[in-house]
């Protein structure tokens, strides 16, 4: 088996995998063997039809082609391990040659990982700038996670400013009900 890759644009690899008629035959034997069980041979049980038998009922091209897939998923994967290549994704395979007697040439196209390199992080200097925080901002900081941290208490008084009320409401422009413009129980704090 004879291998070419070939590096393309956008990460891509290209690999010519050419098989002579010597290492395609096993392929040809699996495949008369996969078509013999779905043919009825007569004198021969599914399955048990010889190679010459099977080429003589459905012709040595359509086990050529049947072979075809056997042969490029077995040779595809011995090509990428032999070019130690790290492929993402499915190949797309053209055929180039496949005639009964002739060498068998494909070509698959396929994604490659890409290579990541890591710079020389040693070299990079971080200037530490002291954080500082005056004393409105932890103030602030500290309100403002007292209101997340709240617990909502339903009570019976006047409303005030910072209390949270369920209003309903409807709104209208020039005396006229605006299309989707009201609401029940809409959650409002008083002053924000």
């Amino acid at each position: 088996m004879k291998t070419e890759v070939k590096k393309l644009e956008r990460g891509q690899v290209e690999i010519t995998i050419e098989m002579t008629v010597d290492e395609y035959q096993p392929f040809l034997e699996q495949a008369a063997k996969a078509i013999s069980e779905n043919i009825k041979v007569p004198g021969f049980r599914p399955g048990k039809a010889g190679y010459d038998i099977v080429k003589q009922k459905v012709g040595e091209a359509e086990i050529w082609q049947e072979a075809l897939e056997l042969a490029v998923h077995k040779t595809f994967l011995k090509a990428i391990d032999e070019n130690n290549l790290i492929t993402v994704g499915n190949p797309k395979v053209d055929i180039v040659k496949l005639a009964p007697g002739n060498p068998v040439i494909y070509k698959a196209t396929v994604g490659l990982l890409p290579k990541a390199e890591i710079g020389d992080y040693a070299k990079i200097k971080i200037n530490k700038t002291p954080i500082t925080a005056s004393d409105d901002q932890i103030k602030a900081a500290l309100a403002n996670l007292q209101k997340m941290y709240a617990k909502e208490t339903l009570v019976d008084k006047k409303a005030a400013t910072g209390d949270k009320v369920e209003i309903n409401f409807e709104t209208f422009l020039d005396k006229i009900p605006v299309d989707k413009g009201q609401s029940e129980k809409f959650p409002l704090v008083i002053g924000e």
